[in-house]
C-alpha cells in the first residue's frame, strides 16, 4: 500500500507497449494531494487539475480531463469512475497541452487518484517527511526534536530604513538580500525540553541554569554559541538532516516574514506581543515559548522572550555582506557572533527587525538562547 487509503494497483495494460510501473496514490482528502503534488510538478486548482506547466496528454476513455508530467514521471485524473477500468494511453514526454482545471462528476475535487511511476515515487520518497517541505507546513523530525516551519525562498530590504526610530550605525546601509531556496526554521526558540534530551543523550554538555524560573517550554538560556553548534550538530546525528544555526540574514528574513516595519506587525510593541522590559508589565523572565502571537511565517517571540544567537561573524555594517543569504564568515571578528531579537530583559528599541548585537562565542547569560535552521535539500 502506498500513500493513506491505496488500493490494490495492477499495472494498466501497455496494448503492445513498455509502460513505467505505476503505483497509486488515493486519500479524500484536496490537501493530501496537494501536498504530494506540489512537490512533483503538478498544480492542483480547486476542483480539478489546474496550472499553467508544459505537459503530455494522458487519455483515457471515460474522462479526459487528465495530464501527465514526463520530468516528474507522475499522473493525475479525476475519479468519475472505478479506477480499475482506468487504462491511460500515455503520451510520454514534457511536449504536450495544458488542461483547464474542471470538476469530477460529483461536482468536487474529493476523489482525485494520483499515479506516480517509478521517477515520480523516487521523487516523493527524497523529501524528508512528506508534509515538510511543502511551504508553510510543520512537523518534527523526532519526537524531541524542535517543531520546524518551511518558509519559501524570496527577496527582502535588510536593514533599518533612515526614518525608523532608534536606528543603529550597524544596522545598515540597507540592501536586497534574495534567499534562492525555502528552507525550514524553529517555529519556536529552542527549548529546555529540546536541549535537555541532548543532554540525556551525551549530545549536549551540562545542564544549563534556568534561574529557577522552570525549564519545560521556557526558551533554553545561559547557552553560548559554541554551546548552540553542539545543539544543531547533534540534531543533525540524530535526524540525518542539516540542521545549523539561521544565518544573520536569513533570520532578518524569516523575522520580517514580508513585513519593513521596526516589528512583524503594524504599531508600537507591546506586552500582548512580546516579552519584554516594560515598566507597566515586566515579568523579569522568560515565559513559555508560544505565548504570542506569530508572525506572518507562522513563527513566535521573534521579538523578545530570549536572544537568538546566528552564525555570523561580527561586521560594524553591512558594507561588503553577502546578498544570497549566507552566512558572513570572512573579514570580520570572529571571536564574536551575533545575536537577534532581544530579549526579555531588554527594550522595545533593543526588539525591532533589524536591530543586532554582538557578544563572545563562550559567553553565556540569563537571555541567550537560539532558534534553529534546517536545509529542505538532502545532504
Amino acid at each position: 500500500m502506498i500513500g493513506p487509503g491505496a488500493p490494490p494497483h495492477p499495472t494498466p495494460r501497455a496494448r503492445g507497449r513498455v509502460r513505467a510501473p505505476i503505483l497509486y496514490f488515493s486519500h479524500t482528502k484536496r490537501e493530501y494531494l496537494h501536498m504530494i503534488c506540489s512537490h512533483i510538478g503538478i498544480a492542483f486548482a480547486a476542483g480539478g487539475v489546474g496550472g499553467g506547466a508544459r505537459t503530455g496528454r494522458v487519455r483515457d476513455a471515460r474522462d479526459k480531463q487528465a495530464r501527465y508530467s514526463g520530468a516528474s514521471g507522475l499522473y493525475a485524473w479525476t475519479d468519475g469512475g472505478d479506477w480499475r477500468k482506468r487504462n491511460p494511453e500515455l503520451k510520454l514526454g514534457l511536449e504536450g497541452e495544458t488542461m483547464p482545471g474542471r470538476r469530477n462528476e460529483a461536482g468536487n475535487a474529493s476523489n482525485w487518484r494520483v499515479a506516480c511511476s517509478v521517477a515520480g515515487l523516487l521523487a516523493v520518497l527524497s523529501l524528508s517527511s512528506a508534509g515538510a517541505q511543502s511551504v508553510g507546513s510543520k512537523w518534527r523530525d523526532c519526537e524531541q526534536c524542535p517543531e520546524m516551519v518551511a518558509v519559501p525562498r524570496g527577496s527582502f530590504e535588510m536593514g533599518a530604513s533612515a526614518d525608523e526610530k532608534v536606528r543603529r550605525g550597524n544596522e545598515g546601509p540597507v540592501r536586497r538580500v534574495t534567499i534562492a531556496e525555502p528552507f525550514a526554521v524553529g517555529v519556536y526558540e529552542v527549548t529546555f525540553d529540546e536541549w535537555d534530551a541532548c543532554a540525556r543523550a551525551g549530545g549536549c554538555r551540562g545542564r544549563p541554569d534556568d534561574r529557577g524560573w522552570g525549564r519545560a517550554t521556557r526558551p533554553v538560556i545561559n547557552v553560548s554559541w559554541k554551546d548552540a553548534k553542539v545543539y544543531v550538530g547533534w540534531l543533525s546525528s540524530v535526524t540525518g538532516k542539516e540542521y545549523r544555526l539561521l544565518s544573520e540574514a536569513e533570520w532578518e528574513y524569516v523575522a520580517r516574514a514580508g513585513t519593513r516595519g521596526p516589528f512583524h506587525f503594524d504599531g508600537a510593541m507591546s506586552p500582548a506581543r512580546a516579552n519584554y522590559a516594560v515598566l507597566e508589565s515586566y515579568r523579569r523572565k522568560t515565559v513559555a515559548v508560544g505565548s504570542f502571537p506569530g508572525n506572518g511565517f507562522g513563527l513566535h517571540d521573534v521579538h523578545g522572550n530570549a536572544w537568538e544567537w546566528v552564525e555570523d561573524c561580527w561586521h560594524a555594517d553591512y558594507k561588503g555582506a553577502p546578498s544570497d543569504g549566507s552566512a558572513w564568515t570572512t573579514d570580520g571578528d570572529c571571536s564574536v557572533r551575533v545575536l537577534r531579537g532581544g530579549s526579555w530583559s531588554n527594550g522595545p528599541g533593543v526588539l525591532r527587525s533589524a536591530s543586532r548585537f554582538k557578544y563572545p562565542l563562550e559567553l553565556r547569560s540569563g537571555d541567550f538562547g537560539l532558534r534553529v535552521a534546517r536545509s529542505l535539500a538532502p545532504r
